[in-house]
């Protein structure tokens, strides 16, 4: 059973970024706060890292979140990256053919 999701923003000003740290199970019970913590970083007018390395899980309401806190900043000329996507998101990210929506560790 995945544990529950936990997140940590971090301010990085020496490179201008919000580093956001998800863990656990990033699904439908978690997203409001996902998605209140994503419209926080979106607001912050700087990129955001969106480190994935402990994230056991990812359903489609995490998924949605993490689109839309995308696109809410590359309408701002910011850019969101995925910081050591675990397996897991990673095949979430194949399966639904969006690994090109964002800029993510070890890929070209």
């Amino acid at each position: 059973m995945a544990s529950e999701m936990g997140v940590v923003v971090l301010d990085d000003p020496a490179n201008g970024r919000l580093i956001l740290y998800l863990s656990g199970a990033v699904n439908a019970g978690s997203a409001r706060l996902l998605r209140d913590t994503a419209r926080t970083c979106a607001d912050a007018g700087a990129g955001v890292v969106v480190d994935c390395s402990q994230a056991e899980s990812l359903d489609a309401a995490g998924l949605q979140v993490i689109i839309a806190l995308s696109r809410k900043l590359r309408a701002k000329n910011l850019k969101l990256h995925l910081s050591q996507p675990s397996d897991a998101v990673r095949a979430v990210l194949r399966m639904v053919a969006l690994g090109d929506e964002f800029q993510m560790d070890g890929e070209p």
